[in-house]
């Protein structure tokens, strides 16, 4: 694997869990997938003392696995969805989403954004360097324009400057 790979993967990766935050405010994640956050954000609300863990609990992972059982093969996760990431990363990744939601500053954006919006308001909640940003915006679209590179801007900017805070 190439360096260039590697950036692929990893660019990848974090656009996971950047889409996964839109599908999320949007309500259109895949229903296994849904099921699976669902549980995740409700085991890390019933054990708010988790973050003093430094690694993923067993117990966490126990109860996963002992649920995941428990359904019908038609309700696991396919591995090959592109929202889909390791049951570890969803867990620090909703962890950090309830941090994300429980913020005072942080305000959901409105889910009618284009989706390039509502990426990059993620971005800048999740502290995701600006370099990164633009390469998940190349590698998610490709085929944008000048114009649409604009709007897209101009959209992201009226949301975190909206006319009140002018």
């Amino acid at each position: 694997m190439t360096d260039t790979d590697e950036d692929l993967d990893g660019i990848a990766a974090i656009g996971r869990t950047l889409l996964r935050d839109v599908a999320r405010i949007r309500g259109t994640r895949p229903p296994a997938l849904a099921a699976v956050e669902d549980f995740v954000l409700a085991w890390l609300k019933a054990n708010p003392d988790h973050v003093d863990w430094p690694v993923l609990p067993t117990a966490f992972l126990d109860a996963y696995w002992a649920w995941q059982k428990s359904l019908p093969v038609e309700h696991e996760l396919d591995e090959e969805h592109e929202l889909d990431d390791p049951i570890e990363t969803m867990f620090w990744d909703l962890d950090l989403w309830l941090g994300l939601v429980c913020m005072p500053p942080c305000r959901l954006p409105p889910p009618h954004l284009d989706e390039a919006v509502l990426i990059d308001i993620f971005a800048c909640y999740r502290e995701i360097d600006g370099e990164t940003r633009d390469a998940i915006w190349r590698w998610r679209y490709p085929d944008a324009d000048r114009a649409q590179w604009d709007k897209w801007f101009n959209d992201i900017h009226e949301f975190f400057h909206p006319p009140a805070d002018r």
